[in-house]
């Protein structure tokens, strides 16, 4: 698939620089707290990773959904920063319909404020010196997590003292066999 160009993309583009711009009316005057960002149509990856990593930036931002639907969206390293160092977000939800990437920057992540947290389709590309993953949900109440995957089979360890309820799911389908094995991962 080809990525989508022309006025209507131009317009598009334009569009979402100025609602994800820091500096804009809409993150400065309106508090905005809740921002869902579905992709139905294949767009420049680094222009998708800027727009998230402005809306992480946006210290009011407290509901994150992304829902790429058909299209991979593995994240830049400086997105995936921004992602674990937000200190606002409350709910997360990543539903990568098509397995895409997220660089863990460091050995153990802390989510500061998180309540509720929804990963579908991510693939944890984790320090391959390292044996393990710390997640650290010191609020979490709600954690979903269905066909994710960590990098050369990497313990995860979840600290989440408040936990009321966990879902974990694996669609046998989701990954290619050659690139998943499932018994080689434990949470």
């Amino acid at each position: 698939m080809k990525i989508l160009k022309g006025k209507k993309e131009e317009c598009f583009v334009n569009f979402l620089n100025k609602v994800t711009d820091n500096t804009s009316l809409i993150f400065s005057t309106i508090g905005l707290e809740n921002f869902s960002f579905v992709i139905y149509n294949k767009r420049c990856v680094s222009l998708q990773n800027t727009w998230i990593s402005s809306i992480l930036k946006n210290r009011r931002v407290k509901n994150l959904r992304i829902h790429p639907y058909f299209y991979k969206l593995p994240f830049s390293l400086g997105t995936s920063d921004d992602l674990f160092s937000s200190s606002s977000l409350q709910e997360l939800e990543l539903r990568l319909k098509v397995y895409s990437a997220i660089k863990v920057p460091t050995t153990s992540l802390h989510f500061q404020q998180l309540k509720f947290l929804n990963l579908y389709g991510v693939f944890f590309d984790i320090d391959p010196s390292s044996d393990s993953m710390n997640l650290n949900l010191p609020f979490v109440k709600k954690f979903e997590i269905s066909n994710c995957h960590w990098s050369n089979g990497k313990d995860v360890i979840v600290q989440a003292p408040l936990l009321e309820t966990i879902s974990i799911g694996q669609d046998a389908d989701f990954f290619e066999v050659k690139t998943h094995d499932p018994c080689g991962q434990s949470i």
